[in-house]
C-alpha cells in the first residue's frame, strides 16, 4: 500500500506533484443518430476538434504554455501546431493571484454551441491564495482563438463562496449536458474544499447563471467520509438518458475505516440539470463488487466511460492503482460496472488486473489502472461499433511502465480480447528502459491517418519520464487504430525536440 504522499508523487499526472507529462481523454459527445443507434461506441463529451475539419486535435502544457496539434487527414504533424503562451491566459483574476502555474486539467467542450470544440484549462494561481482558475479557450475555424474570452474562479461573479489558499478549484473538471440548458456544461471540482460546480453552456459561453453546487454532505447525496470530493470527474450516460450524469471520485475518502481507501458518486442528468434523485455510492465493499476497500487503494483515482457492449448505455472503468495483490503492494486493478435502465450495476461488474490471464508479469508498485482511455480501436464485429479501454501500468517492470488494450464486444469487455504493448512490442517506436514510466497518462481520439474507408480512433501514450537527453524528459507515443485493432504501422514518438519547443513540464491530451 502506498501512502498519500507517496502515491501522488510516483503518480505524477494530470495532478502533477512533480514535473512530468499529463493526458487527458475526452470522449465524443452523442449526436441525436448516435442515440438512436445500438452499436454506436461514442459516450457523453465533445470530440477535440477545434477548427471544425472533423478530426481531433492534440494539446500540450506545462507550467505557463499550451501547444496545440491538430489532427488531419495524415494524422498530426509537428508542423501544424499552435503555441498558447501564458499571456493568452491573461485576463487576470483578482489582484491578489500573480498569474497561472501548473495546467491540472484539460477538458474540451463546446460551450457555446458554434460548432466549435472550446478548451477548459483548470490552472493553479501562484501569489497569495493559490487557490485555482479555469479559462475558456474558444475554437473557430482557424482553431483555438489567441485569447480567452472568459476566466473562472471562486472570486468570479456568481459563484457560490470565495476562493481560499489550496483549494485546488479547477483539479477536476468534466464537460457534458447535463440539463437546464440546450448546450455542453462544465463541471469544476474543488478538491480541498470538497465540491464540485456545475456551470452552464450558453450561446454567450460558460455562464454562473443557474449554477449548481454539489457537496459531499448535498441533501440527498450519498454519505461518505472524507475524501477529496470532485478530486476526479467523469460525464456519461449512464442510465441511457438524454441527459449526462456525473461520476464523482474521491479516491482518498475512508471506507470501513480504511483510510484512502476510495469511493465514487453519480448524479443523474435532468431536464432541470444533475440531481440527487436515483444518485448512487460505490466502493469496493458495496454488495456485488470484487475485493474489498483497503487502505490505500484509491479506488476512483481514475474515471472513464466508454459503450464497452455498443448498446446506448454507457460504462464505466474505475481505477484503483493503489490495489495490492498477492501480497505485492499497488500492483492496481480496475473495475467495470456496466449502464443499464437503472444505471450502473454490480451485476455484471469486472475486476482487472494483471493477476490471473492478463499478459505481462504482476509486479509490486505497477500502478495498473493509474491511467485510463476509452475509445473505438478497431476490431469491431457483427457491423456494430464497440468501446475499447486501454489501461496504463506506469510502474510496471521497474517503472519502464506498459498499457493493456481490452477490446469491446457485445458482451463486454474480454480477456480473449486483450493485448499488452510496451516500448518493447514489436515495431512500436522507441526503447524499454527503466523509469521511462510510459502508459501515463494516456489518450484517445482519431486525430487522421486512417487507411481504408472506416475511421477508427487511435492512441496516445505518454513515458514522463524517458530521458531523452539534450532534447529533455518525456515522450509521447502515438498507435493508430484499424480494422484489426491497434497496429504498429506508421506509429510515431515525438519529444520536445520534433515540437521545437522549449518547455516540457506537462503534457496533455483532449482527444476522442
Amino acid at each position: 500500500m502506498l501512502s498519500r504522499r507517496s502515491l501522488w508523487v510516483r503518480m505524477s499526472a494530470v495532478v502533477a506533484l512533480v514535473p512530468g507529462l499529463c493526458l487527458v481523454s475526452v470522449p465524443t459527445e452523442s449526436t441525436a443518430d448516435d442515440k438512436g443507434d445500438a452499436g454506436s461506441a461514442v459516450s457523453a463529451t465533445v470530440r477535440s476538434d477545434f477548427d471544425g475539419d472533423g478530426f481531433s486535435d492534440l494539446v500540450t502544457g506545462d507550467d505557463n504554455e499550451v501547444l496545440v496539434a491538430y489532427g488531419s487527414r495524415d494524422g498530426l504533424t509537428p508542423s501544424r501546431t499552435q503555441l498558447l503562451p501564458d499571456t493568452v491566459f491573461g485576463e487576470p483574476p483578482p489582484p491578489e493571484h500573480d498569474g497561472p502555474g501548473w495546467p491540472a486539467t484539460l477538458v474540451v467542450g463546446d460551450f457555446d454551441g458554434d460548432g466549435y470544440a472550446d478548451l477548459a484549462v483548470g490552472v493553479e494561481l501562484s501569489g497569495a491564495k493559490e487557490s485555482g482558475a479555469v479559462y475558456i479557450v474558444h475554437g473557430s475555424p482557424t482553431g483555438l482563438e489567441l485569447r480567452p474570452r472568459q476566466a473562472w474562479t471562486q472570486d468570479s461573479r456568481g459563484v457560490p463562496g470565495r476562493a481560499e489558499q489550496h483549494e485546488g478549484f479547477g483539479r477536476g473538471m468534466a464537460a457534458a449536458n447535463f440539463g437546464g440548458s440546450d448546450h455542453t456544461d462544465l463541471a469544476v471540482g474543488t478538491e480541498a474544499d470538497g465540491t464540485v460546480l456545475i456551470l452552464l453552456g450558453s450561446p454567450a459561453g460558460l455562464t454562473a447563471d443557474g449554477n449548481q453546487l454539489w457537496r459531499a454532505g448535498s441533501p440527498g447525496m450519498p454519505r461518505q467520509q472524507g475524501g477529496t470530493f470532485g478530486h476526479v470527474l467523469a460525464a456519461g450516460h449512464f442510465w441511457g438518458g438524454p441527459y449526462a450524469d456525473l461520476a464523482i471520485g474521491s479516491p482518498d475518502a475512508k471506507v470501513g475505516g480504511q483510510s484512502y481507501a476510495g469511493s465514487v458518486t453519480v448524479l443523474r442528468g435532468s431536464s432541470a440539470g444533475l440531481t440527487t434523485r436515483g444518485s448512487q455510492f460505490w466502493t469496493q465493499n458495496s454488495a456485488g463488487i470484487t475485493g474489498g476497500a483497503e487502505r490505500g487503494d484509491w479506488f476512483g483515482e481514475q474515471l472513464v466511460s466508454g459503450r464497452f457492449t455498443g448498446q446506448n448505455h454507457d460504462d464505466l472503468a474505475i481505477g484503483a492503482p493503489g490495489e495490492d495483490l498477492a501480497g505485492k503492494p499497488a500492483t492496481g486493478a480496475v473495475h467495470v460496472l456496466y449502464g443499464s435502465a437503472t444505471g450502473l450495476r454490480a451485476k455484471g461488474s469486472q475486476f482487472w488486473s494483471k493477476k490471473g490471464a492478463m499478459p505481462g508479469k504482476l509486479g509490486r508498485n505497477d500502478l495498473f489502472g493509474r491511467a485510463l482511455a476509452t475509445g473505438n480501436l478497431g476490431r469491431d464485429r457483427d457491423g456494430r461499433s464497440y468501446g475499447d479501454l486501454v489501461i496504463g501500468s506506469p510502474g510496471d517492470g521497474s517503472w519502464s511502465g506498459s498499457v493493456h488494450v481490452l477490446y469491446g464486444s457485445a458482451g463486454g469487455l474480454s480477456v480473449g480480447q486483450v493485448e499488452r504493448i510496451s516500448q518493447d512490442s514489436h515495431g512500436i517506436a522507441g526503447a524499454r528502459e527503466s523509469g521511462d514510466q510510459f502508459g501515463a497518462p494516456l489518450a484517445i481520439g482519431d486525430f487522421g491517418n486512417n487507411s481504408g474507408q472506416r475511421r477508427y480512433d487511435d492512441v496516445a501514450i505518454a513515458a514522463e519520464w524517458e530521458d531523452t537527453t539534450s532534447a529533455g524528459w518525456g515522450t509521447v507515443s502515438f498507435i493508430y487504430g484499424s480494422a484489426g485493432g491497434l497496429t504498429a504501422d506508421g506509429n510515431q514518438i515525438w519529444n520536445r525536440r520534433r515540437l521545437r519547443i522549449d518547455f516540457w513540464a506537462g503534457f496533455a491530451l483532449t482527444a476522442r
